[in-house]
């Protein structure tokens, strides 16, 4: 079986989303009327709001250097894609973009298409000489349909085209995106914040590519703007904001917390399965999202110690009322103390009136954080946690018999 590997054309891909908000940032800077849709006229392409493109753009990602010359495939499959579209090839058509992460060597006719020092005439003479000469296979319909077109049509397409050579790699687009939203942004939030538009962004992306069954083929700048001010006023000053990652645990990580006091008190009260499960989830993330909060500056020592004592202050009052109510009843039973405790773990797994912050409501940190309190004793479920734990130290001082 001939090997076949695909990281190629995989990369390519993930360069066209990555680019294509890039490109929409960019525009949307003057005009957020516009949108950008993925392989309906090009590779990416920025159109009006009546669906008309203003400007369609190849992209040629290389993994190794590569030299954009006369008789290059990408230059030339690139001119027949432009060629072969009516849209594109109209004389009155859109500006057309090859942004290629490839070298253009001087006096070449990709030299004469850059930015700078810009000539469509000498472009023009150079492919139609090298359009005549060569013998490249994998250029042959591109070169005939150049050599068919009049040359009016010719020069009108060279003057629409733009060349961007040695551009950015796919790896150096986060640091375009992150340059774009930097007035929008602290620094220290950055990663987070676009992971967060990363992720929405790939969904859309997958939308516009399947379309069909009334799914956009297209995404306006003022979608894009809307969603990085959503995401913006989660990262304002005061605000907390939620790492997501986070709450994906993977099962290593639960095993290794199940050796922790936390769980041993929740067995004291017979909270097993998928309960305990969630539990410890809810620890980990606690845990793990209030340690990047003080990384981040988001919360110092202080805020998250008296957000501590206030969570077990409110364990402290339902916890003396359920040792009042067993000891009103009289005489109490092993299970009666089992029930009465995770009667109080469910009440308080339910409650969520103790707020780190007035508009952080997410339940996943009371939670957790009630189970960081019980795995330093602090508080507990069962009516006679703390004898139970000394107990459980005692036993593991023990010499083995």
């Amino acid at each position: 079986m001939a090997d076949y590997d695909a990281s190629a054309s995989a990369l390519g891909f993930l360069h066209q989303v990555r680019w294509s908000m890039l490109e929409l940032l960019r525009y949307g800077r003057t005009d957020q009327t516009v949108r950008m849709s993925l392989e309906v006229f090009d590779d990416v392409a920025i159109e009006d709001d009546d669906g008309k493109p203003l400007k369609a753009i190849q992209l040629k990602q290389h993994g190794t250097p590569a030299n954009l010359t006369n008789a290059s495939a990408d230059l030339w499959k690139t001119l027949r894609v432009w060629l072969d579209t009516p849209t594109l090839k109209d004389a009155k058509g859109p500006r057309l973009h090859l942004v290629t992460t490839g070298t253009v060597g001087p006096a070449s006719a990709a030299s004469f298409l850059e930015i700078d020092g810009r000539s469509p005439e000498q472009a023009c003479a150079i492919l139609d000489e090298t359009a005549a000469s060569s013998t490249a296979d994998a250029t042959e319909v591109a070169r005939k349909l150049w050599l068919d077109a009049d040359r009016s049509d010719r020069l009108a397409l060279l003057g629409r085209v733009h060349i961007i050579a040695g551009d950015a790699a796919i790896s150096d687009v986060n640091d375009l995106v992150a340059a774009e939203l930097a007035i929008m942004v602290r620094p220290e939030h950055m990663t987070l914040f676009l992971e967060r538009l990363w992720g929405w962004w790939d969904g859309v992306c997958i939308s516009i590519l399947h379309r069909g069954d009334g799914r956009p083929r297209a995404v306006g700048a003022s979608e894009l703007y809307n969603k990085t001010r959503d995401l913006r006023d989660d990262f304002t000053k005061g605000a907390l904001p939620i790492d997501i990652s986070m709450a994906e645990v993977d099962e290593a990580d639960i095993e290794s917390h199940y050796t922790k006091v936390f769980v041993e008190q929740l067995k004291f009260i017979n909270v097993h399965g998928k309960n305990l499960k969630l539990s410890v989830i809810n620890y980990h993330r606690a845990y793990n999202q209030t340690a990047r909060w003080l990384t981040d500056g988001d919360l110092v020592e202080e805020d998250l110690s008296a957000y501590e004592r206030e969570i077990v202050s409110e364990w402290q009052i339902h916890f003396e009322d359920m040792c009042d109510r067993l000891a009103d009843q009289g005489t109490v039973t092993e299970a009666d103390q089992i029930r009465a405790g995770r009667d109080l773990f469910q009440l308080l797994r339910e409650s969520n009136e103790t707020l780190i912050r007035k508009n952080f409501t997410d339940s996943f940190l009371s939670i957790g954080t009630r189970h960081i309190m019980a795995d330093r004793r602090a508080l507990g479920w069962h009516p006679d946690f703390e004898n139970r734990l000394k107990n459980l130290v005692l036993a593991a001082s023990e010499p083995n018999a």
